[in-house]
């Protein structure tokens, strides 16, 4: 693809949040009567988590522009489930705790860096309730396992994926004994756990917190609940950032009182804004990762000296994001000192045009579309069509709102 300068105007309707669509889906889908849900964005991601639902017994049904989902008592005969996750980190580490609920044979693969993305936050518990478990096989499995999740005391450091604590928080309280969940050290991502337990609060499911501490009742049923899904910061930080730089789009859809831990992006674009040219601007990444590479853009083109750091963790994504994000910006034109768990910005005018690889990395090819709006000519992108794993219609908007770009 190749990407021209140009100015970003319009009305834009952000999709759906893809971390609540994740949570919706997986809850209705543990209800045994029909939820209503309206606003899915039907990423490749998502695609995963509907699918892998259905085959644990789930009959979910799209109608015009709803979802309508609902537990079904199926008896499969072959106790030996095989689970395609795609790329959906997401959808791996929240679904084998479920899938450990019943006792059954279940395999997870996946495609690209997925087999390679770290599981062995989960392994001590999956130990202490005897399931065995292998790792990293043929036909890119990402784990195998046989056993039955157990009622029990577990613990989980904090820096370490929100999405393990997630999916104990989903599956614990369908088991019969009562358990608890103690987060250790530094809470890392909080606020993806907050949205998680939002979402088990509407349908009904009851954990109690106490600091880092989580009592779970077991016994617990999820109970139907419908909803319009709102809008995802994540994606909207693309354009709150393209705004910051001097196009102008509207962006229609997002909740102000969101929960979702990307909504920070409001505030870290207005320290980037109020910064003095001469000041140093630290800013701690630790709890929103996924809108880091956005936020370089305009850290990159913000006068003076900035800092992003705590983001450590953007090295087991779809790909080192954090070396990733460094090696395009350079490439760019900008001045950046890539660390082991920070990136250092001097700011630059402008862009300069170039070629420059995506790393197959929806967020990357995002980045580098908006980064496009700010370079004196053109760029070079590979792989562009790796923005199907979030944002689908993401070029199809681009182009809608004065983005230039050929196919080719």
């Amino acid at each position: 693809m190749k990407l021209f300068s140009n100015t970003l105007k319009g009305k834009l309707v952000i999709p759906a949040s893809k971390s609540y669509c994740h949570r919706y889906i997986i809850a209705a889908s543990l209800a045994k009567k029909m939820s209503v849900l309206r606003n899915v964005t039907l990423s490749d991601d998502i695609q995963s988590t509907i699918e892998i639902m259905k085959k644990l017994g789930a009959k979910i049904e799209q109608r015009k522009h709803a979802f309508f989902l609902q537990k079904e008592m199926i008896q499969e005969e072959d106790d030996n489930f095989h689970f395609f996750c795609s790329e959906s980190a997401s959808t791996l580490r929240f679904l084998i705790p479920i899938s450990l609920v019943h006792h059954r044979k279940v395999s997870f693969y996946g495609k690209n860096n997925l087999p390679n993305r770290p599981l062995n936050p989960l392994f001590p518990i999956l130990k202490s309730s005897d399931i065995s478990f292998r790792t990293k096989g043929e036909n890119n499995l990402c784990i195998q396992l046989e056993g039955q999740l157990q009622s029990g005391d577990y613990s989980l450091e904090g820096n370490v994926s929100s999405q393990f604590i997630t999916g104990l928080l989903f599956a614990l309280p369908l088991l019969n004994g009562d358990s608890s969940l103690h987060i250790l050290g530094d809470f890392e991502s909080k606020a993806y756990v907050d949205m998680s337990l939002d979402v088990l609060e509407k349908f009904k499911i009851k954990i109690f917190q106490e600091g880092n501490h989580f009592f779970i009742p077991g016994k617990q049923q999820y109970q139907a609940y419908s909803t319009i899904i709102e809008g995802d910061y994540s994606q909207a930080a693309f354009f709150l950032v393209a705004n910051s730089l001097g196009n102008e789009i509207e962006i229609l859809g997002l909740a102000k009182d969101s929960k979702q831990a990307d909504s920070r992006i409001s505030s870290m674009i207005h320290s980037l804004e109020e910064k003095a040219p001469q000041e140093t601007l630290i800013l701690d990444g630790s709890q929103c990762p996924d809108i880091i590479p956005i936020l370089s853009v305009k850290a990159a083109l913000t006068r003076g000296k900035t800092v992003i750091q705590n983001i450590k963790r953007l090295r087991i994504k779809e790909c080192d994001r954090l070396h990733a994000t460094a090696d395009i910006l350079k490439k760019l034109g900008a001045k950046v000192t890539e660390h082991s768990s920070s990136l250092e910005f001097e700011g630059v005018p402008h862009f300069k045009g170039t070629s420059v690889s995506s790393f197959g990395d929806h967020r990357m090819a995002m980045m580098i579309a908006i980064a496009s709006t700010c370079c004196q000519g053109e760029i070079l992108l590979d792989n562009a069509t790796c923005v199907s794993k979030s944002y689908p219609k993401f070029w199809e908007d681009f182009k809608s709102l004065g983005g230039k770009y050929v196919l080719g």
